[in-house]
């Protein structure tokens, strides 16, 4: 045949003119010779804009990536092909670990094929022998919803129910049952396709039912739909009553097209079989896979040790080669972490391109797999009629290049597909933006993405909680997108401690807490083991302690793609409450207040000791200098967003006097949600400062003979949603419940030194003149006194300021021992003594603090009231805490003492 009968000089190829048999006989093909980047070329030199991944979502890289090429072309010149039956080989085998180590850690096992029919018809193999292993060899049937694709072999073929798609071969394909999709138009809450499932169920027999097979986000049917939480949490149930698989099918949506490497890590359910496919090989090679969990694993191994079903191509070394080099680029570039961050704004781009549109009901989708619902423009719900879509073209019409339409499939939307009548209006949040009255005002979705913040921004922080948007999550407590959660209790000296988890582990801790070892909170600041912990810790044994997620705290790292964070409860092995875990003991001593009718509000301000990389301060130390704030601008910049993403709102910032100064006000918030602000602030500022190439430092006195670093906290008490530290009246006097607040503060302001001030370098911060109280004062609007109480015509500015705290201070038993001692002044109905006027430094009659830890430790062993309020379990432990920190400075010889002793003694 000549090149002319060919098509290749006309740069189209017609079905009358190829030997080759194509898919639709009545359209001309562009014949492509090249591609790069997103364009393709033809033999006649036109340039064609590839905007869907080469048609079928496979070529995720572009073209003429060199990485691939060269490793294909590495691979060749060695080995492209053995059989896997005989051998195994290095890609395969180095592929396979990276899939289980990076991609999908909760899998086990990895079979390759050539391709996504073949990847799940595999699945579909491996979920029969794992039955038929484990002797209940009736189990065969398998269910799926009825408008899907999943392939087109004759198994994968049976598995839709789009019959259009399946003629003629209907004769050769299993009669397994289907379910109606869970849409928006048929059923919006995911219950109707569970009351399908279980009628399923009951009329095939539960006990023959091997599988349900699925996509977790719909790709060619319903594209880029995944039913809500409800369908898939009811999914998991059934699993779990009935003993079938779950097979997901990420043919398209694994790799990282929604966002993450799976679509499955975005949902509240975790499948046994999942197959991938399309962005493995990019389209450089083809290559699938079939992913197992280790219980699919073991029932094989367990059993007759095989799975002996396999294709002439799995698993060998050229593909293999490829998809290692295309893991290797998405890691490397970032790309999925660039698809997890870009796609909502693509979304957004293509709703807006779309508004107003009748034809189009919603935008929806995760990722960079989007999709376009189209309805009736007649009443804006209906099907599409089938007379709208494309016309049919006359034999040899050439597609244009530019045109916006592509070959449909013969089959209408829903066809083949039971409809159970009109749903309501409305979707699963997760997915796509809620509408009013079908079109309006778009609102912040499930991931946190959309909508503005609030709060009162100033250099005095109002005395009002600061709103946090919901929790960056895709569901209450789910990991979303992320990579990594880092999952961690704060411990005793304030410090994160914990382990990074895939999405999927981390939701198995949010059911069944993680196992931590007690060592945790059994650790000094350096890390060693404090050996006088009798009952945990290393003489115990380090057990383990269970880490239960607080869902509330789970929140983005914005300076750390793909990364988020969130804290936990620790309990015992056996369920019982761990009474020496900070978070619980704040918890408690506001339990204690709540019984006095109060909610407290509370804020802290942390003066943060800046160096650059060598050691020099990044300001002079001009206090409140406007000139000087500049030098603080990239971590500023940097950390303002970071806030942000932790759901804290920063109200002000300044110099202060000190080199390398800068104070963080921030807003107040109620009990615990205060301390971890303060917590997770800290966190932020020293791992921010790290990767900008500085030094941030909360130790609260770094250099002799300049000002230290404070964690003042601010507090109110609240009552019926009313500031009750706010006066009746501009003019009358501070209300009673002041009074006692102060009394009872300064009455254990001694003992409680031992938690604000919890280190031997803290007493080094608390000199006569520097701003650091060194007796029991206090004072209306008085900076000198330990005790500021500050009043303001605003009703929510009114609360008290502790000036004693450093910035070394545990946020959250700083806290505790504040309002532990408020309480009991509350309850007592204490009165003050009179406020101090002027320098309290100066005053002589007023009760010294302590001046060292040592001095501290006595007075808190000496303060039964104080101990018994924050737990005698905790004062105990809390106690030997310090005890081994005074043991360790007396044990320590210092510069100082060499230099200042040596040679003289």
């Amino acid at each position: 045949m000549s090149a002319d009968r060919a098509g290749v000089a006309a740069g189209s190829v017609r079905s009358a003119d190829t030997s080759v048999l194509p898919r639709f006989f009545d359209l001309d093909y562009p014949n492509v010779e090249r591609g790069e980047g997103v364009w393709l070329q033809t033999t006649d030199g036109r340039e064609i804009l590839d905007a869907s991944s080469g048609g079928a979502m496979v070529t995720c890289l572009g073209y003429g990536v060199p990485e691939v090429i060269a490793a294909a072309q590495e691979q060749a010149e060695r080995v492209a092909y053995m059989y896997a039956h005989h051998f195994s080989n290095e890609p395969q085998e180095r592929l396979a670990r990276r899939i289980v180590d990076e991609v999908a850690p909760e899998m086990a096992r990895v079979r390759f094929v050539t391709g996504g029919s073949e990847a799940n018809e595999t699945a579909l193999r491996l979920a029969r022998s794992y039955h038929v292993e484990r002797g209940e060899t009736d189990r065969w049937r398998v269910i799926s919803p009825a408008q899907a694709y999943h392939g087109s072999t004759m198994a994968t073929l049976a598995l839709g129910g789009r019959r259009a798609l399946q003629e003629p071969h209907t004769p050769y394909l299993s009669g397994y049952p289907h379910i109606a999709p869970a849409t928006w138009r048929f059923d919006p809450s995911g219950q109707t396709a569970l009351d399908d499932l279980d009628r399923a169920l009951e009329q095939v027999g539960p006990d023959t039912v091997a599988a349900f097979f699925c996509e977790p986000v719909s790709a060619a049917a319903l594209p880029a739909y995944s039913p809500p939480d409800r369908f898939w949490e009811g999914l998991a149930e059934r699993r779990d009553r009935h003993g079938f698989l779950i097979c997901f099918d990420e043919i398209v949506t694994g790799m990282g097209r929604v966002g993450s490497w799976l679509a499955a890590h975005q949902l509240p359910i975790e499948p046994d079989i999942v197959t991938i496919g399309k962005g493995l090989g990019a389209g450089y090679a083809p290559l699938g896979a079939v992913l197992c969990r280790e219980r699919v694993y073991e029932a094989l191994a367990d059993g007759s040790r095989q799975f002996d079903l396999g294709h002439t191509w799995d698993g060998a070394p050229l593909p293999c080669a490829v998809g290692l080099a295309v893991l290797d680029v998405l890691v490397q570039r970032g790309l999925v972490e660039r698809v997890r961050d870009r796609g909502p704004s693509v979304r957004d781009e293509l709703e807006k391109a779309l508004a107003g549109m009748s034809i189009v009901r919603e935008v929806r989708g995760r990722g960079f797999l989007l999709g376009v619902d189209l309805v009736d423009p007649r009443d804006g719900e209906s099907l599409l009629p089938h007379a709208d879509g494309p016309r049919p073209r006359p034999p040899g019409h050439v597609l244009p290049l530019h045109a916006r339409r592509v070959h449909r499939r013969p089959d209408p939307p829903g066809s083949g597909v039971r409809q159970h009548g009109p749903g309501a209006r409305g979707d699963d949040p997760a997915l796509r933006r809620d509408h009013d009255g079908g079109r309006g005002e778009r609102v912040e979705d499930a991931a946190g993405r959309a909508g503005g913040r609030s709060g009162v921004s100033g250099v005095e922080a109002p005395a009002q909680p600061a709103r946090r948007p919901a929790p960056q999550t895709q569901g209450e407590g789910e990991a979303g997108d992320a990579r990594f959660v880092l999952l961690g209790i704060p411990d005793v000296n304030g410090s994160i401690r914990g382990k990074a988890f895939r999405p999927n582990a981390f939701q198995a801790a949010l059911r069944h807490g993680a196992a931590m070892t007690d060592l945790l909170l059994g650790l000094d600041p350096v890390d060693t083991p404090i050996t006088d912990y009798e009952r945990f810790g290393i003489r115990a044994g380090a057990a383990d302690l269970l880490a239960h997620p607080d869902p509330d705290t789970l929140h983005d790292l914005r300076w750390r793609p793909g990364w988020r964070i969130c804290l936990a409860t620790p309990t015992w092995a056996d369920g019982s409450p761990c009474a020496f875990a900070t978070r619980e003991v704040l918890r408690h001593v506001l339990g204690t207040m709540d019984g006095l009718g109060y909610e407290v509000l509370a804020a802290f301000e942390y003066e943060i000791r800046l160096r650059d990389g060598e050691g020099r301060p990044l300001s002079s130390g001009i206090s409140y200098s406007v000139a000087e704030l500049g030098r603080f601008d990239a971590l500023v910049s940097a950390l303002v967003p970071a806030l942000e993403g932790l759901g804290i709102e920063l109200a002000a910032f300044h110099t202060e006097a000190g080199p390398g100064l800068l104070e963080l006000n921030l807003s107040p918030q109620r009990g615990v949600r205060a301390a971890d602000d303060a917590t997770l602030v800290k966190f932020a500022v020293k791992d921010l400062a790290s990767s900008l190439g500085l030094r941030a430092s909360f130790l609260a006195k770094t250099v002799s003979g300049e000002e230290g670093s404070s964690g003042h906290v601010h507090l109110s008490c609240w009552s019926d949603a009313r500031n009750a530290f706010a006066p009746a009246e501009p003019a009358a006097p501070l209300p009673p419940v002041v009074g006692s607040s102060v009394a009872g503060i300064l009455e254990h302001l001694p003992a409680a030194s031992l938690l604000l001030n919890p280190t031997i370098n803290s007493y080094k911060r608390l000199v006569p003149g520097w701003f650091a109280p060194v007796n029991a004062s206090w004072g209306l609007e008085n900076r000198s006194t330990a005790v500021r109480a500050i009043r303001s015509e605003r009703p929510e500015l009114c609360r008290l300021e502790c000036r004693r705290p450093g910035a070394d201070a545990n946020p959250y038993l700083a806290l505790a021992a504040l309002v532990a001692s408020a309480a009991d002044g509350i309850g007592r109905r204490a009165t003050p003594p009179e406020p101090v006027e002027g320098d309290a430094y100066a005053r002589a009659d007023l009760p010294e603090l302590p001046g060292s830890l040592e001095s501290a430790l006595r007075a808190f062993q000496g303060d039964e009231a104080l101990r018994r309020a924050l737990g005698e379990q905790f004062s105990e432990y809390y106690v030997t805490s310090r005890a081994w920190e005074l043991k360790a400075w007396r044990e320590t010889v210092t510069d100082w003492e060499r230099q200042r002793y040596e040679r003289a003694v």
